[in-house]
This record gives structure tokens, sequence and C-alpha cells, in this order.
């Protein structure tokens, strides 16, 4: 949620592409010390998380915990202008764009996120599927699922959360015995001691 009582550091830079003009009247401070200099207008009418125009800020700076690479990108999504490409970003750069999108509730950087993410399935298909599982997308849960069924368990295991390990071989369960499963989810759930209550827990998700 939206918070403005954060520490902040020393400012050196104004990002290049949202300049101090007569018009903008609110300051946004990236998590490196970049500022951005925005119409309140423009974010109050394109998002849903920043605080709207009622709440002052008493010309304070706005700190955010966003680095500047990530909030260039995002607020190009609230001015009145064309939204960037996001074709040729790097992906690590695309889910922070989109977890800042999610967070701030910038619609249009949501939609655009999600609509490249679709299109990477195949290249990322455990981080696109954990992405659309916390973020409850469910086209694109059941675009991905099937593309991280061929995947290592290894693989998957680093990379997928705890909290749906278990749904995930629940779902590739069809290629195991019972037992072989259930020694894996135990061991995908390792940081968690398997006591006989964690058993059961896990034999009711099968």
């Amino acid at each position: 949620m939206f918070k403005v009582n954060m520490p902040y550091v020393i400012c050196t830079k104004v990002s290049d592409q949202f300049r101090a003009t007569v018009d903008t009247d609110v300051t946004f401070q990236s998590s490196d010390g970049v500022l951005f200099h925005i119409q309140r207008k423009h974010v109050e009418a394109t998002t849903g998380g920043f605080p709207p125009s009622t709440i002052p800020t008493f010309g304070q700076i706005v700190p955010l915990t966003e680095d500047a690479v990530a909030l260039e990108l995002l607020f190009q999504f609230v001015i009145p202008r064309r939204h960037p490409s996001l074709n040729d970003i790097d992906f690590q750069l695309l889910l922070k764009l989109a977890e800042s999108a999610e967070k701030y509730e910038v619609y249009a950087a949501m939609n655009a996120c999600n609509l490249r993410m679709s299109q990477m399935i195949h290249v990322h298909p455990v981080e696109i599927l954990n992405h659309a599982i916390k973020h409850d997308y469910p086209y694109i849960i059941v675009k991905t699922t099937p593309f991280t069924l061929d995947l290592e368990l290894q693989d998957v295991i680093a990379r997928l959360p705890a909290h749906l390990l278990v749904p995930w071989v629940r779902e590739k369960s069809y290629e195991w015995n019972a037992q072989v499963v259930h020694v894996l989810i135990v061991l995908c759930v390792g940081n968690i001691p398997a006591t006989m209550d964690k058993r059961n827990e896990i034999d009711a998700a099968l």
C-alpha cells in the first residue's frame, strides 16, 4: 500500500523525462535517489494506488521503494502520451515493472505487462505462473501451467514459492505414483518440518 513516511536518500538527479514544469505539482523519489515530477491530475486519473489530490503532500518529496529504471517505465503509463513498448526490455525489468504496476494500480501498465508476459510463457513459465497466481490472473495461469510440467523438479523448486509447490506437484502427479508424490512434496517443503500434521495436510492436498 502507498506510504509517504518512509526514509529517503538525498537526491542528486532528476529524471530527464519527468522534470519540473509550471504544471507539475507532485514529486516522487526512487529508492536510488532520482526525482520524478508529475501532475497529480494524471496520477489520479490513471491509477488507483496513489493518494488522490484531496490528500496534500505539503510540497514534500514522496519516496517510493522502486528504483529509477522501474519508475521511469511506470510513470510513462501514467501521463497522457504514447506508452512505451515492452517488446525489448529485459525480463527481470518486466517483472519489476509488473509488480510496481500492481502495487500502485497503474492500469495501463498492468495490461501491457500481462500481454507481454503472455507472449513469453514458453521462456519464463515458472516466474510468470508465480506472478499470475499472486495477482489473480486465471487466464494466464491456465496458459502457463502446461509449460511448467515438463521442467525439471529442481528448477521448479528453486523458482516457485513454497506455498505454490504442493498445487504444482498435484497437477504434475499423474506421472508419478502416490508414494513418489508424497516424498517429492515433503522435499519441496523441506524448510517446514515433516510432522504428522504436515503429512496429513499434504495428503489432503493431493
